[in-house]
């Protein structure tokens, strides 16, 4: 499958998401964070590769990507898959050979080890019903209950809790004020898709519980990598669970220190 993301893709992933780093619109302020030009956002182009992989499910299993290069506006990437074993790999490159994303798919053996998040989170009914409307508007194609789970729960940081959850991040490595200035970058998301939620109907949101965890796992001078741990629990039985890592950097403080050695 071949595609590509124009700026009106990238700014309706931003309505829905709540995610307006600048990085995603203006040319001026990427390469001043060390891109060639505007990029998509991660989870946009994952929406694809995750499409793509859940029709070779058939129960409980696991998805783990990769984000190893930005994947730019207006540019042609491919979406390959192979199968090797029980597993169904996925890879994602530009017209140019770069390649941007790994995946991987494959079912979820034995016993699961589900460690609860910390924090429960009470979400508006309302709000929630909204999100998933608004969603299967805009992705009227996406008709995975997971993966409209996914998005909600992506959305929830940014929509509900009334900010940038990375920007905050970016204040342990920098106190500059302009939040042009620290960009962040998703690199992975370890993703468990129980039984159930693939046959959940996401139009009965009674009896779900909502779980966050927010982890700083390697911080440095200049960025740090964080983990996003998220879950849904329904009447106390897990439901959906992702992991998602990102980088948070401060481009400009980085050389404005290295230019002063």
């Amino acid at each position: 499958m071949t595609t590509s993301f124009s700026q009106d893709q990238i700014s309706e992933w931003a309505y829905f998401s709540g995610d307006h780093n600048k990085v995603h619109f203006d040319e001026a302020i990427a390469k001043k964070n060390g891109l060639s030009g505007v990029i998509v956002q991660g989870m946009l182009v994952l929406q694809d590769a995750k499409n793509a992989l859940t029709q070779y499910i058939g129960g409980p299993s696991r998805m783990k990507f990769y984000l190893k290069e930005p994947v730019y506006r207006d540019k042609e990437i491919v979406y390959l898959i192979s199968r090797k074993n029980d597993e169904h790999h996925l890879k994602v490159h530009d017209i140019d050979g770069c390649c941007c994303i790994t995946g991987r798919a494959s079912p979820e053996k034995g016993e699961t080890n589900i460690v609860q998040a910390k924090h429960n989170i009470a979400i508006d009914r309302p709000f929630l019903e909204k999100q998933i409307q608004l969603y299967q508007a805009l992705y009227p194609q996406v008709g995975y209950s997971w993966m409209i789970m996914d998005a909600l729960l992506f959305s929830v940081c940014f929509k509900y809790q009334n900010g940038d959850p990375f920007y905050a991040k970016a204040q342990k490595i920098t106190l500059e004020p302009d939040k042009s200035k620290v960009v962040t970058f998703q690199v992975d998301q370890d993703i468990l898709i129980t039984e159930d939620i693939l046959t959940y109907d996401c139009a009965d949101l009674d009896d779900l519980t909502f779980y966050y965890e927010d982890q700083d796992v390697l911080k440095e001078d200049y960025s740090v990598y964080s983990l996003l741990n998220y879950q849904i629990y329904r009447r106390d039985k897990l439901l959906y669970q992702a992991s998602m890592g990102s980088i948070t950097r401060a481009f400009e403080a980085q050389n404005r220190a290295i230019n002063k050695r």
